[in-house]
């Protein structure tokens, strides 16, 4: 880009808070406030069923496709901009979110996720490849608190449900271009329209081609930290009757990455060379099984010469490979609605194929052949779910059954290098399998016209069954190997109970108890001939009891919601890092309480203001025997064993805000819509252990976009990350070292679409 960042920054926050924009609000404020418009309802599903976000008795963060814009929000990544109470990294190719310190930390195969993610009423079981980019969305939901009544098993934290656009007979195309630094081009297309009276479709195209990395491999000389994307979806609707609809829907999406995969040393950090030089020192010493101290502190000082340190820039790396991952993904649904009379039933039918492989120097430093690892990742998932729902004076309801049967697993897991020593390589072929079902009935209940009272019930059975074969080999020649099955079945019930009452029209409170669960697993990637499959891992338990109100104040121009919640967690599924695989046990019990304010406020007719506040206070109540691991002084860690009871939960910063401003005023040549985002994390621990933390860090997005007259033609101008800010998105201690992957710097560019 000709402009340097330092212009942009500037030339954006000016655009945004003065120059432009707010600057034409400051001269006819008196006149806005005579007009001042009210906010647009929103329409949620959150219970199955639309209904205003304001009538549900549910914490519920709702981004529209205008906000996602407005906050510089393209991905999944991005939402806990605008989301109180959820904060979203990634382990390797995939997104790890966590809402209010409830989440999964790993996106290994067959190990879900405590938040789930659906996307058009479908669940989306993977987690590689959840990093999704989010053109054409119609709005996004994020319910917080377990949802296991109605949406079930991994809804234990929440869950966030994207909502694409339906297609329709007279609505609106688009088409976009953009260019930004990085040499990142990109490029999206919306197109709708009705084949027949009684059929419309569309077609959703986006593709990002990022030219340069935001960091080179110090050890290869090639770009890292680069992301190039394809996506496509299209649904149909068909009109089958008065009462009889059809949705189809289609989507293909391809992504190749270094981010996320491509990881480095934490500054200071020293890397595996030095522990491999003192065991050398070590193998030399009068007595290697009893050294002397004197003969210790050489070594020691010895390792910690030759262990390699990071020294280039943040979002560089220093490995002797370059890593990357290729995800491929595509799914087919269909949803049918009918009405028998008072009733309606619908039938949600899905299949869904996700492939990646991921390649890496799990060491991370530039000592070629250590440990390289090759995770060749599917899942195969199969859903149908039917529902019964009607609406009465006195009570709403809904019943169904869901059914889900999944085969994930590596085909294969390979890693090599010297670390094997006397093996060359080690290879794992496995699949698990999971058959479930569930019944599920809610009901609300009027009691009197003011008071509401739901409650739910659900009943899961999961069967997982894992197989597979691990070998290894010495000069291509097996030398050791192992065959090994297992089975078994988990059953759940889980409850929903809660009370609302409408103070006024304009004000509701509720108050609530729910129990989530998330579904126990097999290890699949612990690689070992001698043992082959790992222990069971069983489910975890959250009870969780919340109070909160929602209001519209002042004519229905100020939306003010809050809650506050308590949570007792139990058998928590905790992710360790291990030589060439990833490791899941339970842990005890913890505890988490806190609370979230948001607040939406149309100032005037052109002006809007956001802000969102989230308190969390986490805590191991028991944890005996947790993993800690702890620097050697000469390269790597060791892992021991500790009690961790009072240490926090991983990923849960004790509190964010977020603050948002739009505005928009019209001229003779057309409108300008400017706004700007802030978003304070003021930091959390990665690990149970914690030892690595995430420093506070704040991000500020910025775009100003200019409009014809006639709607039709726009360019725009935007920024994110403006301050350049730097922060992880995650960071990983394993016996290895300590690694980071850097999340994205300052980013700029333009855009021009039209619209037709």
């Amino acid at each position: 880009m000709a402009l340097k960042s330092k212009t942009i920054y500037n030339l954006l926050l000016c655009t945004a808070l003065s120059c432009g924009g707010f600057y034409a609000y400051a001269q006819d404020d008196t006149t806005e406030q005579a007009t001042t418009r009210t906010l647009p309802g929103v329409t949620v599903t959150a219970q199955r069923r639309a209904q205003s976000q304001q009538d549900v008795p549910i914490a519920i963060t709702t981004v529209t496709a205008e906000s996602l814009g407005e906050a510089g929000i393209d991905s999944t990544l991005d939402l806990q901009l605008v989301t109180p109470g959820l904060n979203v990294g990634t382990q390797l190719s995939g997104a790890v979110p966590f809402i209010r310190g409830i989440g999964t930390e790993t996106t290994a195969a067959g190990q879900d996720s405590g938040v789930a993610l659906y996307v058009d009423d479908v669940y989306l079981s993977s987690t590689v490849g959840s990093i999704m980019t989010l053109p054409n969305i119609e709005r996004i939901e994020v319910l917080k608190g377990p949802q296991g009544t109605l949406f079930g098993r991994n809804a234990t934290g929440g869950l966030l449900h994207v909502v694409t656009k339906t297609p329709s007979a007279d609505g609106e195309n688009q088409v976009e271009l953009s260019y930004g630094n990085f040499n990142t081009f990109g490029a999206s297309a919306y197109v709708t329209g009705g084949l027949s009276e009684n059929i419309a479709a569309d077609l959703s195209v986006y593709y990002k081609d990022q030219g340069e990395g935001y960091g080179t491999n110090l050890a290869t000389g090639n770009d890292t930290n680069e992301t190039d994307e394809l996506m496509l979806r299209s649904k149909w609707l068909f009109n089958l009757g008065a009462d009889t609809d059809f949705q189809l829907s289609l989507d293909y999406a391809e992504t190749d990455t270094s981010q996320g995969p491509a990881q480095r040393l934490i500054d200071g950090a020293l890397g595996i060379e030095g522990a491999l030089i003192f065991g050398g020192c070590l193998a030399g010493a009068a007595d290697p099984t009893a050294p002397t101290p004197a003969e210790l502190g050489a070594c020691a000082a010895a390792g910690a010469a030759g262990a390699s340190q990071f020294t280039g820039d943040f979002h560089d790396t220093d490995s002797s490979v370059d890593a990357y991952a290729e995800i491929e993904q595509w799914g087919l649904s269909g949803i049918f609605d009918h009405k028998f009379g008072d009733i309606d039933f619908t039938s949600v039918t899905a299949y869904r194929e996700t492939d990646a492989t991921q390649f890496l120097a799990q060491q991370n430093t530039p000592f070629p052949g250590f440990l390289d690892v090759l995770l060749t990742q599917f899942t195969n998932t199969f859903t149908q779910e039917f529902r019964l729902s009607s609406s009465a004076d006195n009570v709403d309801w809904i019943a169904g059954a869901y059914f889900l049967s999944e085969e994930s697993g590596y085909e294969p897991t390979r890693i090599s290098g010297v670390a094997l020593s006397p093996l060359d390589t080690l290879t794992d072929l496995n699949q698990q399998d999971t058959t479930s079902w569930a019944l599920f009935a809610q009901a609300d209940y009027n009691l009197t016209e003011d008071t509401t009272l739901t409650a739910g019930l659900r009943y899961t059975e999961d069967e997982r069954e894992a197989s597979g074969t691990t070998f290894g080999s010495v000069g291509g020649v097996t030398a050791a190997s192992i065959t090994y099955s297992d089975a078994t079945t988990f059953d759940e019930l889980t409850y929903r109970l809660s009370l609302s009452h409408d103070f006024s029209d304009s004000m509701m409170g509720y108050i609530s108890y729910n129990r989530g669960f998330k579904a126990g697993l097999y290890n699949l990637n612990v690689l070992n001939p001698v043992t082959g499959l790992g222990p069971v891992i069983e489910p975890e338990i959250l009870d969780a009891y919340e109070i909160g109100f929602k209001s519209e104040l002042w004519d229905n121009r100020v939306r003010l919601n809050a809650s506050a919640f308590y949570y007792d967690y139990q058998d928590l599924q905790v992710s360790i890092s291990t030589p060439g695989g990833n490791t899941v046990l339970n842990a005890a019990e913890a505890t988490m309480s806190g609370g979230e304010v948001e607040l939406l406020a149309a100032v005037t007719n052109n002006l809007t203001l956001n802000a969102g506040l989230s308190l969390l206070d986490t805590e191991y109540e028991t944890f005996a025997n947790g993993p800690s691991l702890s620097p050697t002084g000469f390269g790597a860690n060791v892992q021991i064993a500790a009690d961790l009871a009072g240490n926090e939960v991983p990923r849960s910063p004790g509190s964010t805000f977020s603050f948002g401003a739009s505005h928009e005023f019209d001229t003779e040549m057309g409108s300008i819509n400017s706004s700007i985002n802030y978003y304070y994390n003021d930091g959390f621990f990665w690990q149970s252990d914690n030892r690595l933390e995430q420093d506070s860090y704040s991000l500020i997005n910025a775009q100003i976009t200019w409009s014809d007259p006639s709607d039709s033609i726009y360019v725009g101008l935007y920024g994110r990350n403006l301050g350049d800010e730097e922060y992880s998105n995650w960071n990983l201690a394993s016996e290895l070292g300590d690694f980071i992957s850097a999340a994205a710097p300052q980013t700029y560019g333009v855009k021009v679409g039209k619209k037709f």
